[in-house]
């Protein structure tokens, strides 16, 4: 199966394409690395965690682009909104209080059950 033909199943299920959020994805990666004066290298791909959240959102029925995307696109930017002022947070008050609350234990097992999901799935 190809890429392309992949590419277009996903975007019958979600109503978004793909390779926009591939390509924002690297404007983000961008952006971010010359914020961090490329001392912190980093990927920011994107998420299709939201995937779900969208097609409830939007009703959407699963053939061709999403009709209803500007419903769902309110929440995603609210979203990002709360995540950039979470990140100021974070930013003026430190990590301590970060790091107490959730320990590399816990961090830790999180990932591990991550990991041990997706390891199944395959």
């Amino acid at each position: 199966m190809s890429s392309r033909c992949s590419g277009r199943r996903r975007w019958r299920r979600s109503g978004f394409d793909p390779n926009t959020s591939i390509f924002f994805s690297g404007i983000g990666t961008l952006l971010f690395f010359l914020v961090t004066g490329g001392r912190l290298p980093s990927y920011l791909g994107s998420s299709f965690a939201f995937i779900a959240v969208v097609i409830a959102a939007t009703g959407y029925a699963g053939s061709g682009p999403n009709p209803n995307i500007p419903l769902a696109l309110g929440g995603i930017v609210a979203a990002g909104v709360v995540y950039a002022i979470t990140g100021l947070i974070v930013h003026v008050s430190g990590t301590v209080w970060l790091e107490k609350l959730m320990p590399p234990v816990l961090t830790g097992a999180i990932v591990a059950a991550i990991g041990l999901n997706l390891a199944a799935s395959r």
